[in-house]
């Protein structure tokens, strides 16, 4: 299950399924922006706070909005009214905003994809739930629907990384609950007691595989960023050209600006081994999984 570390003379190379500079499909995307689209809980203030708490204990915030963006979008489960939704919003904008010999009018958009709706309803609806990204598959599961895994998963990876990054077990541990409490909007108390549950069954050699493929892709991508932009990044040696040119990508604001979120997710899980993720989707959480079924009845 050992991933292949990626060559040196592969991360300067052009990704081609990437889009190019001129095709930019949306503005003022970065992987703060994300996180917010990718976990709609999400509070900005509280989550800049937790990453500026982060920074002062000398931990940088880009690749742990990276380790959160990637796990919550390949964790994550789509219920039935969530994908109806999601291609409600597709299908209006290609018939609205496609190109300027086929587009429709907006009211004429509205009206397609209203009556189109209850045949792809009755279609969701048979395929069942989706999980993960790229081309995740479908599943049917009565009750209670984990739609945010990946908010658990991104705990476990950071508080992982955390502590390779020198930070004390308590103090990582107590930040990744911090970033669950921000992610899902859950009181800390609450997030507390899942987190552990999680951490107890946690496969910790998977964890520690993952966190260190996926620190290993916001590198290559942060490389992407510049050669996207014609900004190739400077030998190590030269410490201060090295520095600013990591601040004008760490962001990749670039990449995200080219393709948006979505997009960008799956090209970078696309390119981790299925059987990475597979034992956290296994993971028997069965006190949680029981009493979020019994809140949601309520």
């Amino acid at each position: 299950m050992k991933e292949r570390p990626i060559p040196e003379n592969e991360k300067s190379k052009p990704v081609e399924e990437l889009s190019k500079p001129e095709k930019r499909q949306s503005n003022g995307q970065n992987l703060y922006d994300c996180i917010k689209e990718m976990f709609p809980d999400t509070r900005p203030q509280r989550l800049r706070e937790w990453l500026e708490t982060m920074q002062k204990m000398s931990v940088e915030q880009e690749p742990l909005l990276f380790i959160a963006l990637i796990c919550g979008a390949r964790c994550r489960t789509l219920s039935s009214e969530m994908q109806l939704m999601d291609v409600q919003e597709y299908l209006y904008h290609w018939l609205a905003w496609g190109d300027d010999l086929h587009r429709m009018r907006p009211d004429v958009a509205e009206l397609i994809v209203a009556a189109l709706t209850p045949g792809i309803r009755k279609e969701i609806d048979e395929r069942g739930s989706k999980r993960g990204l790229p081309d995740g598959e479908h599943f049917r599961k009565r009750g209670w629907i984990p739609e945010f895994r990946g908010a658990w998963v991104a705990a476990l990876a950071i508080e992982n990384h955390s502590t390779q990054a020198g930070m004390e077990l308590t103090q990582a541990k107590d930040q990744a609950v911090k970033l669950v409490s921000v992610l899902l909007e859950k009181e800390e108390e609450i997030a507390l007691r899942e987190f552990n549950r999680y951490y107890t069954v946690a496969p910790k050699d998977v964890i520690s595989h993952l966190t260190g493929k996926l620190i290993e892709e916001y590198e290559f991508w942060m490389i992407q960023d510049g050669v996207y932009e014609g900004d190739l990044e400077p030998p190590q040696d030269q410490a201060a050209k090295h520095l600013e040119w990591k601040s004008r990508h760490k962001s990749l604001q670039v990449l995200l600006k080219q393709n948006g979120c979505e997009r960008f997710c799956d090209l970078v899980v696309s390119r981790i081994k299925p059987d990475l993720w597979k034992p956290l989707w296994d993971m028997k959480t069965g006190q949680i999984d029981k009493k979020a079924e019994s809140e949601q009845a309520s």
